[in-house]
């Protein structure tokens, strides 16, 4: 007699994680290595099954909406276990700013160089107009090199990305969204919701820093949390106009200062025409390299005049017993697994804000199309042999939670 029971599909073999190769707010990415030995990197992130809207898998559905242009990388997959979720994807290469010599003195990149990038990533934002995206946290170190092509950039980082048609209220915190230094005037005033004109603000910030090494409001110890230091960001940002870059001797600077004023001009619902900006932007250098030749990070000296222009501006900081930073989110019951280990990069996440939502027919579409993806990570495998990049061992999940 026939078995009544259901046959079962065998899951495919899981991706092993390697070695860490960087962090950020929402967990730490991992060079991985597929089933079939093909390598990858892979985000992962702490959060519990008990949260049910986990932060990756926001991401996740956003890159699946905009697949299929080449400044976005590659998504492999999606994989939520019972204690971390995973997003694979293509594997890039060093971020934007580690090739920008910031540490280095009058000195910035090549103009040709800059405009190169300029040209992609507004294709890049282009196309996320396209699919009604904001990503809302543009800046240098979420512009990646492509590790295939030496004359390409990818922009990554989708984690805050909302859609432009889905309005929900603005949240009361953090007080701003997006990263201090890279975010637009219209943030620091409180606009809502963000819209493709800060993306556009966001990316010359990005291209004015590869131009000359520095803003003017350019620092590393400045929080959110820190009014005062807001402010004077705030402050040495509106100050810094298309006027403050003409005669810089340098044609593509002032170009992206007249962009700058009109992106600042664009209503909420304004649509940049990216065409007419880069064919703009290209009339500045109009005898630039090739598209398909490899990017040239050699640093060049700065005129004099553009590094007065960039001239740090003086910006306030409280004292920390006055940053407003809010309570910790309260657990409830629960006992944060994680907290003796000390391990930072760790801590849980919580559900994500209310306003980065799908709607929910447009979210079971993508999470079906990432249901057949063959990939998934295993917590209790091991990682692989590491290279050792001056990262501590993580401790195997496995150890934290047995198996």
């Amino acid at each position: 007699m026939p078995s009544s029971q259901p046959v079962s599909t065998p899951q495919p073999a899981p991706t092993q994680l390697c070695e860490a190769l960087g962090s950020g707010s929402f967990g730490i990415v991992f060079r991985a290595i597929q089933p079939s030995g093909h390598v990858i990197a892979v985000k992962k992130s702490r959060v519990p099954l008990r949260f049910s809207r986990p932060g990756l898998q926001h991401e996740a559905r956003i890159l699946h909406l905009l697949q299929g242009h080449k400044t976005i990388p590659e998504l492999w997959g999606y994989h939520r276990g019972p204690h971390y979720e995973y997003i694979g994807m293509e594997l890039l290469g060093h971020n934007l700013k580690s090739k920008v010599p910031w540490q280095e003195a009058d000195v910035g990149l090549r103009p040709e160089t800059v405009l190169r990038i300029g040209i992609q990533l507004l294709s890049a934002l282009e196309h996320l107009e396209s699919k009604g995206v904001v990503h809302r946290d543009i800046k240098p170190t979420n512009v990646l090199l492509s590790a295939q092509d030496p004359s390409s950039v990818v922009l990554i980082d989708f984690g805050i990305s909302s859609l432009r048609n889905v309005h929900r209220p603005q949240p009361k915190s953090p007080p701003i969204i997006g990263s201090l230094e890279w975010c637009s005037i219209h943030v620091h005033a409180k606009r809502w919701p963000l819209c493709a004109a800060d993306d556009l603000e966001s990316l010359i910030y990005t291209l004015l820093f590869c131009v000359s090494c520095w803003l003017p409001w350019s620092t590393d110890i400045a929080s959110i949390w820190d009014p005062l230091a807001v402010a004077g960001i705030a402050h040495a940002k509106k100050t810094f106009t298309g006027t403050t870059l003409v005669g810089v001797e340098c044609p593509l600077t002032a170009a992206l200062g007249r962009l700058l004023d009109e992106a600042r001009a664009l209503p909420i619902d304004g649509v940049p025409q990216y065409a007419h900006i880069a064919a703009g932007l290209s009339a500045a250098l109009p005898a630039c390299a090739s598209p398909s030749a490899p990017l040239d990070f050699t640093p060049i000296p700065l005129p004099t005049v553009l590094k007065r222009r960039f001239a740090s501006a003086n910006i306030p900081f409280s004292h920390p017993d006055q940053l407003q930073i809010p309570p910790p989110e309260d657990d409830g019951p629960f006992r944060d697994s994680n907290s003796t280990c000390g391990q930072y990069d760790w801590f849980l996440q919580h559900d994500r804000a209310a306003d980065l939502t799908f709607p929910v027919d447009d979210a079971q579409v993508c999470d079906a199309a990432l249901s057949t993806m063959p990939f998934h990570v295993d917590y209790r495998v091991p990682k692989c042999p590491i290279q050792h990049r001056g990262w501590k061992e993580i401790m195997p999940e496995s150890e934290i939670y047995g198996p």
